[in-house]
């Protein structure tokens, strides 16, 4: 797919913009290619394209995605993935999660920043920033909150109005100090089963918990 091109002066959609957003609406390598050129420049392997499968596809509620470094899942999994996901409305509560508090606001940093400085994005789906908009946590136009948390913070009993979390992100929840611990891994992996996974309506599917590594 060719990427949007627009000067942001006409706020009528055309028929041919308005097949665009169909077309990226539930598909994030679309979404990438289209909306984020500059950043997604490459063209996607067969290996991206199982990434965009299990993770556009809601029978796949538990995704473990891993991949060298290098190999764009960071852009994917925290910026492209979430950012459709907002701009489109489809998720309420995302949970960005990072080893540490300040690394997770980092990436949602990096989020918000790829929102506000988007052009296309803007144009087609409006701006998105809100009053409700701090580095702890903010509310995008289309009303999906995002609160990034650091691993062993509080995520379980989160509510958003009357949204649990519905997609979590998880991306290097590891510290390189943390793994080389037999009690801080079994630490982590006590929190992830019970804050991480219990902070989700299990009798929905419309969650997800994505985990990057």
């Amino acid at each position: 797919m060719s990427s949007v091109e627009s000067d942001g002066t006409n706020t009528e959609l055309s028929p041919e913009m308005i097949s665009i957003m169909e077309e990226c609406a539930f598909s994030t390598g679309n979404f990438a290619s289209v909306f984020m050129p500059e950043r997604f420049y490459r063209p996607f392997s067969s290996i991206h394209a199982k990434i965009f499968d299990a993770i556009d596809d809601p029978r796949y509620q538990l995704v473990l995605i891993m991949a060298p470094r290098g190999f764009g899942k960071t852009s994917i999994d925290t910026i492209a993935y979430p950012a459709r996901n907002i701009v489109y409305g489809i998720k309420k509560f995302i949970v960005p999660v990072s080893a540490t508090s300040t690394s997770a606001e980092l990436q949602s940093e990096n989020l918000k920043k790829e929102l506000l400085s988007n052009n296309n994005l803007e144009v087609l789906f409006g701006p998105q920033k809100t009053p409700k908009w701090s580095m702890e946590s903010w509310v995008s136009a289309s009303g999906t909150m995002i609160m990034p948390r650091g691993a062993g913070q509080q995520i379980r009993g989160l509510l958003h109005g009357m949204h649990r979390p519905d997609l979590i992100i998880c991306d290097d929840l590891e510290t390189a100090e943390g793994v080389r611990s037999e009690d801080q891994r079994a630490k982590l992996l006590e929190w992830f089963m019970s804050d991480v996974m219990g902070s989700v309506d299990m009798g929905s599917k419309n969650w997800k918990i994505v985990v990057v590594g």
